[in-house]
């Protein structure tokens, strides 16, 4: 796993990638104050079924299709609208969550 820092000035924070982040996913969204979502490709929760089953605890999941024809500005709508529905605002955590299909 790469743990890296994005560097924003005052307001730079840390991102993990590779094996094993998606281990520390729930334990770190345990930790905020604010409404946390992950959108995630159905594949890997079926995949990682016991570890979606802790991220559901502490986050709300939109489980997205896979596959090319989830990338488009359509699904892009689908999930503002749905943020806008849950209330998210500026503090609310939203997560992506799958081999780059989200």
């Amino acid at each position: 796993m790469t743990d890296l820092t994005v560097n924003l000035a005052d307001r730079s924070y840390d991102i993990s990638i590779g094996s094993g982040a998606f281990d520390l996913l729930a334990p770190e969204l345990a930790k905020r104050k604010s409404k946390c979502v992950c959108v995630a490709d159905k594949s890997v929760l079926k995949y990682h079924a016991a570890k979606a089953q802790r991220l559901a605890e502490v986050a709300e999941i939109i489980p997205v299709a896979g596959g090319e024809s989830t990338k488009c500005f359509g699904m892009l709508e689908k999930l503002c609208s749905t943020f806008a529905q849950m209330k998210l605002d500026r503090k609310s955590a939203v997560v992506a969550l799958g081999g780059g299909v989200v």
